[in-house]
């Protein structure tokens, strides 16, 4: 039995390196627990989402998004706002574009600091499950600016 598992775990390892996920590509980086490759942009245009990308290498993946935006006030404490949760289930080997969406009063408060010229910034999490359990999570912070 354990023989056909490690066959099972070289072709997955095999159809990863064929898809090109055996290194990380250009800004992304490779959840090594659940073979999960996700990529972020560090910048990213304030809008009604925030978007990332993911795509799994051998096995299906449930994925969950979660997010704050930390918005600067003048003389009070930053603001923290929470954006809606994403969840979804991933197939192997497709590239996936995630969007978080920003809620309408985050979208708000941002676009006035961005207007004075302070820095608003979004923390992404990712946790990640694979089909046998294993799990990662990978946290992104994104630096946010307005559209020109």
């Amino acid at each position: 039995m354990a023989r056909k598992s490690k066959g099972v775990a070289r072709r997955m390892i095999g159809a990863a390196i064929s898809a090109g996920l055996q290194g990380d590509e250009v800004g992304g980086s490779t959840l090594r627990d659940v073979r999960l490759w996700v990529d972020v942009a560090r910048n990213q245009v304030l809008g009604e989402f925030l978007e990332l990308e993911a795509r799994p290498a051998g096995l299906r993946c449930d994925v969950v998004v979660t997010g704050e935006l930390v918005v600067p006030r003048r003389v009070r404490q930053p603001r923290a706002v929470h954006l809606r949760p994403l969840a979804v289930e991933l197939a192997p080997l497709r590239k996936v574009t995630l969007q978080l969406e920003v809620p309408e009063a985050g979208r708000k408060a941002a676009g006035r600091a961005l207007g004075r010229g302070e820095a608003v910034t979004a923390t992404v999490t990712l946790k990640a499950t694979d089909a046998r359990g294993h799990a990662a999570s990978v946290e992104r912070t994104i630096l946010l600016s307005l559209a020109q």
